[in-house]
């Protein structure tokens, strides 16, 4: 379960127990990102949903590094392959970052699948959310043409 849908999760139990009239509190001296419920009669179900998100989130949020995805390291993308990254980060497509760097859109797609592969994925957003993660690539480190 990604840190996304995991926080989605837990929104929507916070959602479903405060239609039931369940409140949240901060633990005394504790910090608002971590809460408890006052404990109240409530359905098994919705109980042992809790508590299984709870659990995930608890060994999610107490990592101290994020997962590293497989080849997942700073030396593996070469400057080509970094620069297209940044702009399939900035949202273009194949033809248009080939139409930038006057290369063919075969080339791109060539640096692309090379580059997923070294990231672990086969999807351009995740590929470039994983390039910024790692610091391979700048958010806005280009501007859009």
């Amino acid at each position: 379960m990604t840190e996304h849908q995991l926080r989605t999760e837990l929104d929507t139990l916070l959602t479903e127990l405060r239609s039931l009239g369940i409140e949240t509190v901060a633990p005394a001296g504790g910090t608002a990102s971590r809460l408890s419920i006052r404990p109240v009669s409530m359905d098994r179900r919705l109980a042992t949903r809790i508590a299984a998100a709870m659990r995930l989130a608890s060994s999610s949020l107490e990592r101290t590094e994020p997962p590293s995805a497989p080849g997942n390291c700073s030396g593996d993308l070469s400057a080509r392959q970094k620069e297209i990254l940044s702009w399939v980060a900035l949202g273009k497509s194949n033809s248009v970052i080939a139409s930038i760097l006057e290369i063919s859109p075969h080339t791109v797609d060539t640096h692309l699948r090379r580059a997923f592969e070294r990231l672990g994925t086969t999807d351009r957003t995740v590929a470039a959310i994983r390039g910024i993660e790692a610091g391979l690539i700048a958010p806005g480190g280009l501007h859009a043409a």
